[in-house]
């Protein structure tokens, strides 16, 4: 008794500690921030909001419309009062440490439903470094919202509630579109659980939810609406990606010509190989993911035939796997999809926590030193180093949670 409200000290402590290291930098980051593309996105669709403008009709948007709420709500939170650009952004941040501390708290419900209580205060320490490291961009962009709904969706998941599990999964699709990337492993679990009315329900909870919040967009927005989509896929190739940072890594060494431009929010990367690259990375997408989910299938069964249920853990390594192989494989990879997988990565394995502290720290010193406008050769040494150790952090994860005979198979042919 006496250890467990030691324990349940130590968490009040770090969830306490976290709040404050994030609202400290926040503050100390706030006027440097002011004036950014993504928070004067969220400034002004919360402005012109409250205008009585309508998205996708009345003005541009390039997220989905659930999106809205992220931006809207520090304007509520000043009651709509004021227009001043410096209150909005410390609401906002005061927004995203309470998105932040909320996360904490359903990590100590995966845990303890997952009965891993000697890791318990390790994975909230690494949480709240993941979550310090990379806070330039965790506090003053909204991908919090949509994390804690995916984060939500699996916490319903694992407690046998398919329909909230749809209902949080659509919210977060309906407010960053990634999300749908989880709706197959969800739905291997059920499977594996042969819990077949719950795959109806996860269904029904997440198409129910994407549909009805589209809905009035799609009525009101006079044949815009997928503005949103439209944009995303004109866009190029960014060069934080994966294969932007191969191919600048080879022009750094003079094998091919590359040059830089602003475009999308972001700086893409113009060279000869661009095409090639976009027309491939679709299909290395479906080749990767469709090798991880009958992985993820075997492995569950194999949970489920050794333990009567599919075990957490594997749970939580096929979801991080989904998120992983979608940004290696994406076009784009901006820092703030970090903040997508922290919450995942807080559960691993120690070993893999340190791989996933070096992922935090090469992405804050990639955003902090040099200029990609220049092609700064540290910069793009930075940026590939990130990428790679994303890279070996979904390989390690990968072959982590083979299936037994694969993993047996795999032993005899070495």
């Amino acid at each position: 008794m006496q250890t467990t409200e030691i324990t349940k000290n130590w968490i009040t402590r770090i969830i306490a500690i976290q709040a404050i290291i994030l609202l400290i930098i926040g503050l100390l980051t706030l006027r440097k921030t002011l004036g950014t593309h993504d928070l004067n996105l969220y400034y002004r669709s919360s402005l012109y909001l409250l205008q009585g403008k309508l998205p996708y009709r009345d003005f541009d948007l390039e997220y989905p419309p659930f999106a809205l709420i992220a931006f809207i709500l520090p304007r509520i939170l000043t009651l709509g009062l004021t227009n001043n650009s410096y209150i909005y952004a410390f609401f906002f941040v005061i927004q995203n440490v309470f998105f932040s501390s909320i996360n904490t708290i359903l990590l100590l419900n995966i845990i303890s439903k997952s009965n891993s209580q000697p890791h318990k205060i390790l994975a909230l320490i690494f949480y709240t470094l993941f979550a310090a490291i990379v806070s330039p961009v965790m506090l003053w962009r909204y991908d919090l919202f949509p994390t804690l709904l995916t984060v939500l969706a699996l916490v319903t998941v694992i407690s046998l509630r398919p329909t909230f599990a749809g209902i949080f999964l659509g919210f977060g699709i309906a407010a960053k579109l990634y999300p749908v990337i989880l709706l197959p492993v969800f739905t291997v679990y059920y499977f594996a659980n042969r819990s077949y009315r719950a795959i109806l329900n996860l269904w029904l909870g997440t198409v129910g939810t994407v549909f009805l919040i589209f809905l009035p967009f799609i009525i009101t927005s006079h044949g815009k609406f997928f503005y949103f989509l439209t944009y995303h896929k004109e866009r190029g190739l960014q060069i934080e990606s994966f294969s932007a940072g191969i191919i600048s890594l080879i022009h750094k060494f003079g094998f091919i010509e590359v040059k830089t431009i602003a475009g999308y929010g972001s700086r893409n990367i113009v060279s000869p190989l661009n095409d090639i690259i976009l027309g491939l990375l679709p299909w290395l997408l479906i080749v990767l993911y469709s090798v991880m989910l009958i992985n993820c299938f075997y492995r569950f069964r194999e949970d489920r035939y050794d333990n009567q249920v599919v075990k957490n853990k594997s749970l939580v390594a096929y979801s991080l796997l989904a998120l992983l192989i979608f940004i290696v494989t994406s076009k784009v990879f901006s820092p703030q999809y970090i903040v997508w997988i922290v919450p995942f990565a807080a559960l691993l394995k120690p070993r893999q926590l340190i791989l996933m502290l070096g992922i935090c720290l090469t992405t804050y010193i990639m955003m902090t030193f040099g200029s990609f406008r220049n092609l700064d050769f540290g910069k793009i040494l930075w940026l590939n180093l990130r990428n790679v150790l994303v890279l070996g952090l979904g390989v390690w994860v990968f072959l982590d949670y083979l299936p037994g005979w694969v993993n047996l198979r795999l032993r005899r042919n070495w």
